[in-house]
Parts: C-alpha cells; sequence; structure tokens
C-alpha cells in the first residue's frame, strides 16, 4: 500500500501581527463565477450566494486547522456580490486605514505649524 500523501492547507496570507483578541489574522480568498454552472441555480434566485457558498466552503476547510489564528474566507463573486463577512472585512480595514490616516494628517499639519509643539 502505498504512503498517503501529505495535505498541508495554506491560506492565501496571513498577518504578522495580532488582528484581534491576541489572535493573528489568516485568510483565503476565494472569486466564484456568479454565472458559473455550479452556482447559477444559487445565484439566480438570490444575490451573493455563490459567494456564502464559497466561504462556507473554506471555512470547513481552514475553520479547525489554524487553532492559533482567526481565519477568514474573502469571497467576492465575479460580478461583485460577496459574502457578508468579507464586506464587515473591508468595511473594518477601511475604517482603521480611515483613523491611522487621520492621525496621520494631523501629524503632518502639527509639524507645518512653526513654534507648536506636537507632543
Amino acid at each position: 500500500m502505498w504512503p498517503r500523501p501529505i495535505c498541508v492547507w495554506r491560506p492565501d496570507g496571513c498577518t504578522l501581527i495580532p488582528w484581534r483578541a491576541g489572535r493573528c489574522l489568516a485568510w483565503d480568498v476565494t472569486v466564484p463565477g456568479t454565472l458559473a454552472e455550479r452556482y447559477v441555480n444559487l445565484t439566480s434566485k438570490e444575490c451573493g450566494l455563490a459567494a456564502a457558498r464559497a466561504a462556507d466552503e473554506k471555512m470547513k476547510k481552514y475553520g479547525n486547522a489554524l487553532p492559533s489564528m482567526e481565519f477568514l474566507p474573502i469571497c467576492i463573486e465575479v460580478l461583485g456580490p460577496m459574502d457578508p463577512n468579507t464586506l464587515k472585512f473591508l468595511k473594518e480595514i477601511g475604517k482603521r486605514i480611515s483613523v491611522r490616516s487621520e492621525i496621520l494628517i494631523k501629524h503632518d499639519n502639527n509639524l507645518e505649524r512653526p513654534g507648536e509643539n506636537i507632543y
């Protein structure tokens, strides 16, 4: 009998610093075809179901495989709809970038005013 091949699941990426509750974030991106034969029965009834199905499949694959990390499937259909958790994640990233950018802009503006101490 041949030895079983070793299968190593790897997500597409992960953060180097903790994302939430001291755990790093790992993600795997999938872009399902909205009109693909595999999904058309779902997507013809409700927008975004191909992305939702793909996210469910990714969670089955990685959900328990990375116990030390938080896992997020990022699923955006070819025609645009996305999984609700993907949308929530992208909004959170946008919010964090916005807050960080505002801090940097305030810092830069204060540097441009002579005589003012920003510290």
